[in-house]
């Protein structure tokens, strides 16, 4: 059963792949007590100062910005650059979170993007996959029309 406060937590979607909000960056002890080894932030910044996680900023701990908002539209590119992140992580033995203010939706299409290139699930399937293991996630319009995309992009 999902309670408003787990929006504060992180959930496991894959072996290695968290989703959570600004919230569960912000605590050290947090990002260890999970193994967290790497630490991407998705945003929409629309050209907005971003806010970084001052725990995500530990020298163990890699962070990566990914703004996903380019030249005045959302880019498929940034689901690119997620994957490899990912991989990257992964080749390592890591464990990534992925993150931004809330976690409703800019990690959230992120994640869901990671997960449809790692699993060969649709769109709809990966939404639908993620939403059962962080149920505040929200993924719409602009957001959703990248994931169709994305679905269209790539092969697993």
């Amino acid at each position: 059963e999902w309670t408003y406060d787990q929006r504060r937590t992180m959930q496991l979607l894959l072996p290695g792949l968290y989703l959570g909000s600004f919230w569960t960056s912000r605590s050290l002890a947090t990002l260890r007590e999970h193994h967290i080894t790497h630490v991407l932030h998705a945003c929409d910044t629309n050209g907005r100062p971003l806010p970084t996680s001052l725990a995500a900023t530990h020298q163990a701990i890699e962070l990566k910005i990914l703004d996903i908002y380019d030249r005045g539209r959302h880019s498929f590119a940034a689901f690119v650059e997620a994957v490899q992140f990912c991989r990257d992580a992964w080749a390592q033995h890591g464990t990534v979170l992925v993150y931004c203010l809330t976690g409703i939706d800019a990690s959230a299409v992120i994640a869901t993007a990671i997960v449809m290139n790692m699993t060969g699930m649709s769109h709809t399937d990966a939404m639908h996959w993620v939403k059962m293991r962080r149920r505040c996630a929200d993924i719409r319009g602009a957001y959703l029309r990248l994931l169709q995309v994305g679905q269209r992009g790539w092969s697993p």
